[in-house]
């Protein structure tokens, strides 16, 4: 798997480039571990925010 960059992001976003295509019958399997990322990384900003 290739590395992320912000050149590499910042090119996905110009150009459209990379999109992925998920079968909507795979939608609801494929967006647990998603949500799961983004509540850990929610989770750490706020105990980070705590002990400011």
């Amino acid at each position: 798997m290739a590395m992320n960059t912000l050149e590499r992001t910042l090119q996905c976003l110009r150009e459209g480039s990379n999109e992925i295509f998920v079968d909507p019958a795979l939608t609801p399997n494929a967006v647990r571990p998603l949500q799961r990322m983004l509540d850990f990384t929610q989770a750490a900003r706020l105990r980070q925010a705590g002990n400011a």
